[in-house]
């Protein structure tokens, strides 16, 4: 696989979860994953994994809330940024 980056909402438990695991520790990571949590305190987890990332592979934490537009919006903004 080779992406420049990839986006994975509801990052923070099940499936969402597994599948920053699985994208960090590819033999071919994308070097950034953007993995959207609801909360600050859903995201200890997350931190983990990035601690734990290879060189190269950025994993960045964005607050999310997919039923809010202003969430979304600031999301929007901070990915692109």
């Amino acid at each position: 696989m080779d992406l420049e980056s990839v986006l994975v909402t509801g990052a923070n438990r099940g499936i969402g979860l597994e599948l920053v695991r699985q994208l960090v520790h590819s033999a071919a990571p994308p070097r950034f994953i953007f993995a959207t949590h609801r909360t600050a305190d859903c995201q200890q987890e997350l931190e983990e994994i990035a601690k734990g990332a290879p060189d190269g592979v950025k994993l960045i934490l964005v607050q999310m809330d997919v039923t809010s537009s202003l969430y979304i919006s600031a999301a929007q903004y901070r990915i692109s940024a």
